[in-house]
């Protein structure tokens, strides 16, 4: 991985939620340099970790995660957003499991599908927007990502 690539991802991370997020977008990169991390079996963010869709269930929002079984997603770095761009407050997220970080200590993650609950007390339509990151098992970790969902109608049990 070039200097240029690792610029551009602590960068991004940089620009989308803090110093914290930079040092784990660069360290991520420089663990490739080392040999640590072997980026080229891990798939692309967005094959990785899928969001969507939203679906109305009583007084809640269901937004489903869909993360392949070799990536995971931090639990603690969800954050759901209104139409105005307002954090939603009160989200009730699966505990996932509890990993020992590199960068982040103990942290709960989930794999697999799995749905975060968001207070809501609006008709569809309407279009949310999704904050999260997640990492591969290779090492990789990738940007934070930040997804459009719009909200189409009510979950069917």
């Amino acid at each position: 991985m070039n200097s240029i690539r690792l610029a551009k991802l602590a960068g991004a991370a940089l620009f989308a939620g803090g110093i914290g997020l930079a040092a784990s977008a660069a360290a991520a990169a420089t663990a490739g340099l080392s040999g640590r991390v072997d980026a080229s079996s891990a798939p692309a963010v967005n094959d990785a970790i899928a969001v969507g869709p939203a679906l109305l269930d009583g007084g809640y929002l269901a937004v489903r995660f869909t993360v392949i079984e070799d990536a995971y997603v931090y639990t603690e770095r969800v954050e759901v957003l209104d139409p105005s761009g307002a954090p939603i407050r009160g989200l009730i997220i699966p505990p996932g499991t509890m990993r020992q970080d590199a960068e982040y200590g103990r942290v709960h993650t989930s794999t697999g599908s799995f749905d975060v609950r968001a207070p809501w007390r609006r008709p569809p339509p309407a279009t949310i927007t999704v904050r999260h990151q997640g990492c591969h098992v290779s090492g990789l970790c990738y940007p934070p990502q930040v997804t459009v969902v719009d909200v189409l109608g009510t979950k069917t049990k």
